[in-house]
């Protein structure tokens, strides 16, 4: 029968013989326990094995010989700290230093053993020590993920983050509140010089939106940082400009603000400004004031009542695609009178090509620069398309009397007739 109760012979037999012996030969001393008592035993009496009986079977492991005395002291965190050393060690052939711990390898170390690099023993560890999860240590972690591995330098690249990316290089820190799941923490964490709004990122955080209060935020910076003239408010709170050349104020509004118009919006961010329905003489509601000269012009002057306005709605059969964006025409003329074309002539209204700015202190020019350039895109694909006949016209056209739009328009009659 095994004796359950260790007399005070037999614990200090043990404090004298665990350290140097193995179970093989411990049970040998102690013929009525088993070898889970004896562990069991010594654990409680926070014994530990000397180096020569370090082995993947050996629960406990100190580095230095130390005196019983000296072995018997060491408390509950130190013993811990002991078993962590060991257990790295085996596991992954991570050798730590007994004074400096985790800290023996940089915080950068240990994240390339989780995810780019192999610990000695082949392996990757599956997770960075929990004590070294501090934001200073996330922080670090999250630069070099993005400047040295993504090679992200700009404000708009670092916007990129996502949830995804962040899983991905394992970047995703729970034990930190705040941090885990948002690629906007995690990056005011990382950068907070730079002062990122949430609207900024590519992907906002769920039902941001909703907040009526957070669009209209981004309201006004498009309106403090990207108009140009106000007096011409129009040209630029369109659903169709906005999602060409502001698409990140587009979606919110088409989502959830349908409801209201452009001149709600900015009375709500304290600008009164009249706005007039652009509308054609026969009620056509049209993109602009310039569009609505042009229509008036085509149909009453030259007498084409045939002109048809297809840009506002931007849905039907003349929709094209190109250099993966979709571009839709202003007009299109598909008869002369009663006379059927052969194929349809379109007509493109380019308002703000080349358009001089009058406040310098603005990014207008690279607006207008991608206008110009998107422009010059749009007229290379209608050119040569052998499908339709096609028209550009521009502010200059409607200069001295509609000159450039007559002379543009006779010219096509006077080689179709």
């Amino acid at each position: 029968m095994l004796n359950k109760k260790w007399t005070e012979e037999e614990v200090e037999l043990l404090k004298n013989n665990y350290p140097y012996k193995n179970l093989e030969k411990l049970i040998l001393l102690f013929p009525g326990k088993t070898k889970e008592k004896i562990k069991s035993k010594a654990k409680k009496l926070k014994l530990l094995k000397d180096k020569e009986y370090i082995t993947p079977q050996t629960k406990y492991v100190i580095f230095d010989k130390k005196s019983e005395n000296d072995i018997y002291k060491k408390d509950e965190k130190f013993q811990n700290k002991v078993n962590n050393i060991r257990y790295y060690k085996i596991k992954y052939g991570i050798i730590l230093d007994i004074d400096k711990y985790f800290n023996t390898y940089n915080i950068i170390q240990w994240y390339l053993w989780t995810k780019l690099e192999c610990t000695p023993n082949g392996k990757n560890l599956t997770n960075i020590p929990n004590a070294l999860i501090t934001n200073d240590n996330i922080k670090i972690i999250t630069k070099y993920v993005i400047e040295d591995l993504l090679k992200w330098n700009t404000r708009d690249e670092k916007t990129q983050l996502t949830q995804p990316i962040i899983n991905k290089y394992k970047i995703s820190f729970s034990k930190t509140d705040g941090i885990k799941n948002s690629p906007y923490n995690l990056l005011n964490l990382a950068y907070p010089e730079l002062n990122l709004r949430p609207w900024e990122m590519v992907h906002t955080t769920c039902n941001f939106w909703k907040d009526y209060n957070n669009f209209l935020e981004l309201v006004k910076y498009y309106y403090d940082n990207i108009i140009d003239n106000y007096e011409s408010l129009e040209l630029y709170f369109t659903d169709n400009y906005i999602c060409e050349y502001f698409s990140k104020l587009y979606g919110p509004k088409q989502k959830y603000y349908t409801n209201k118009t452009w001149q709600q919006i900015l009375e709500d961010i304290g600008v009164y400004y009249d706005f007039k329905y652009n509308v054609s003489y026969d009620g056509i509601i049209l993109n602009s004031n310039e569009e609505v000269q042009l229509y008036n012009y085509i149909h009453n002057v030259l007498n084409i009542k045939t002109l048809k306005s297809i840009g506002f709605k931007r849905k039907g059969k003349y929709i094209f695609k190109y250099n993966n964006f979709k571009m839709c025409p202003d007009f299109v003329v598909e008869k002369i009178d009663k006379r059927v074309l052969d194929k349809p002539l379109i007509i493109e209204y380019y308002g703000l090509y080349n358009l001089k700015r009058k406040n310098k202190n603005t990014n207008y020019d690279e607006i207008i620069n991608k206008y110009n350039l998107k422009t010059l895109s749009k007229n290379e694909y209608y050119k040569n398309n052998n499908e339709i006949y096609f028209i550009d016209l521009y502010p200059k056209d409607l200069k001295n009397g509609f000159e450039g739009v007559r002379n543009k328009l006779t010219s096509f009659l006077n080689s179709i007739s």
